[in-house]
């Protein structure tokens, strides 16, 4: 298992480096690739590269950005910068107004209620004995990196790892040959019949070994001396959210205790659920031989822990710091596994994250800077009370959700009245409230061609099937009441939110730094293009040019 300690991890590196490689180096003109490993770090921010950079390993993230190509300028082009949308739209090669991932749950408005992104009851659970873990991506309307690979490979292998569902099954595609995930009320991971008749005999060995339990057996302390965690707030600070009802957000957490009172769900909450899923991933290469042959397969990690500990505590917290120490770590053994089973010649790794994350607003508030907090159920009491006066109805409102408004067009018809009659003083009284930035509705998103960059990011994150009537923009730095000014969220169009990393390493990439403007959609081209295959049947993104030229 992953270990805690800096001699711990010595320990592991002398074990793995007894496993005998199953892949010869690659030559320099090797055709492809013989693994392509997608990593998605959930809730990293661009400057978490540099933050930290002097305490991160040799081996791990600064070997990415030493001996691989950093895009410096890449973002995410649209909005809602959620899990969902980001998995989506990294592993699609477009936005969520075409594969249609417009949130992590959002209204159905056909079926008048809502739905998760990869809800499917048609299927049975393997591993679990909740319904709620039914999932799959059907709802994901185009296909993926790894559906390529496999319509251009025959043979190719894609399996899909993270603690969430939606970071397993979005990147895997719809047509993995598996996609794992952790149920907290177990401490499992589970899969759905969507991808296997069974659970396979190694999934079950690895459950087997109760990886959860073994690390949430001893505290969590910090990795260095924690005087030194000079990049981070005091520990005891009043803008980060306790793990344990009534305890202090302070070092060290008694993760016993927590397990006691919280399950396995408080893994999540550390560092060392980005071992676990490190650990199944490695455990999956191994069984199902990934990267054994000249058929290029694709083994996609997300590591969601970054993103459970960036939300409770907030972007300059000791507990956020030493998530990412200890993740390096993590990382750094991960890739001396890849080295030693395939070759460092024969993988191409890519490194991003689904989206950034906002400062705790209160922090920035005591600070002198002027952002906020809206109270979203009170803009929707006051949209619905605008409507009862004007219209004599508040049910024309079917739901204010991910910032936008969907009306009832049968409800507004029966009554006689014109959709656009509502849209007008709706979008009017919108824009009275604190913290709004601007308000679209969908006429404008269907038809207008926007030289805002921001309105542009809204409009790629808008799905005409799917989504609202009425959208809209909070300030910079503003983010909903409900954080009770502790924690903090993302979802924005703002850089905070869109400006996450972008690394390439391995094979067919050169080194350095370019400053070209990239976004979330051109990953899956610009690995297309190394492999020589066609991108998705959605794709709206181009290649990176620094990353392509350095391949010729």
């Amino acid at each position: 298992m992953f270990v805690k300690t800096a001699s711990a991890f010595l320990a592991f590196f002398v074990l793995i480096s007894c496993v005998k490689p199953t892949q010869e180096k690659a030559s320099e003109d090797a055709e492809y690739p013989k693994l392509v490993v997608g990593i998605v770090v959930d809730q990293m921010r661009y400057d978490y590269l540099y933050r930290f950079q002097n305490r991160y390993r040799e081996d791990g993230l600064n070997r990415m950005m030493k001996q691989g190509i950093s895009m410096e300028n890449h973002h995410f082009s649209y909005m809602p910068t959620y899990t969902g949308p980001g998995h989506a739209s990294i592993y699609t090669g477009t936005t969520p107004a075409v594969h249609g991932i417009i949130a992590n749950d959002f209204y159905d408005k056909v079926n008048r209620k809502f739905m998760y992104c990869v809800e499917d009851d048609s299927v049975e659970v393997f591993g679990a004995k909740q319904d709620k873990e039914k999932r799959s991506p059907k709802n994901l309307l185009v296909n993926t990196l790894g559906d390529q690979m496999k319509l251009h490979f025959p043979g190719a292998k894609v399996i899909s790892v993270s603690i969430k569902d939606r970071a397993a099954i979005l990147p895997g595609g719809h047509m993995a040959d598996g996609a794992y995930w952790f149920n907290s009320e177990e401490g499992k991971f589970v899969t759905t019949s969507y991808y296997v008749a069974q659970m396979p005999a190694w999934m079950n060995e690895f459950n087997a070994k109760e990886y959860p339990d073994k690390y949430m057996s001893t505290p969590w302390n910090t990795l260095y001396p924690l005087q030194t965690y000079t990049q981070s707030n005091p520990d005891d600070s009043p803008y980060e959210k306790s793990l344990k009802q009534g305890g202090k957000p302070v070092f060290p957490y008694d993760l016993p205790s927590l397990k006691e009172e919280s399950g396995y769900g408080a893994l999540k909450y550390t560092p060392f659920g980005n071992d676990l899923v490190a650990e199944a991933a490695m455990a999956a290469a191994e069984a199902e031989n990934l990267g054994i042959d000249d058929v290029p397969d694709l083994l996609a990690v997300s590591f969601s822990s970054t993103d459970y500990v960036g939300h409770a505590f907030g972007t300059h917290s000791v507990e956020l710091e030493d998530t990412y120490l200890r993740f390096d770590s993590t990382l750094a053994v991960f890739f001396n596994y890849l080295d030693k089973k395939i070759g460092k010649e024969n993988y191409l790794t890519f490194l991003t994250a689904d989206h950034g994350v906002a400062m705790v607003p209160q922090e920035l508030i005591d600070r002198g800077v002027p952002v906020g907090y809206y109270d979203e159920k009170s803009l929707e009491r006051s949209v619905r009370g605008l409507l009862e006066a004007k219209f004599g109805g508040s049910d024309l409102l079917l739901s204010y959700s991910n910032n936008q408004f969907f009306f009832d067009h049968n409800l507004a018809k029966n009554l006689g009245i014109d959709l656009h009659e509502i849209l007008h003083p709706v979008m009017h009284h919108v824009m009275q409230f604190d913290g709004v930035y601007s308000v679209l509705s969908r006429k404008d998103l269907m038809h207008k061609s926007f030289p805002e960059k921001i309105n542009r990011q809204v409009q790629k994150g808008w799905n005409p099937r799917r989504s609202g009537d009425i959208a809209v923009i909070w300030q910079p730095g503003w983010i909903s009441d409900s954080y009770d000014h502790k924690g903090t969220t993302h979802g924005s169009p703002w850089s905070y939110d869109t400006h996450v990393p972008m690394l390439f390493m391995g094979w067919g990439v050169g080194d350095g730094r370019a400053s070209e403007p990239t976004n979330a959609e051109d990953i899956v081209p610009t690995v297309s293009m190394l492999l020589g295959i066609e991108s998705p049947i959605g794709a709206t993104g181009d290649p990176m040019k620094s990353v392509i030229d350095e391949n010729n």
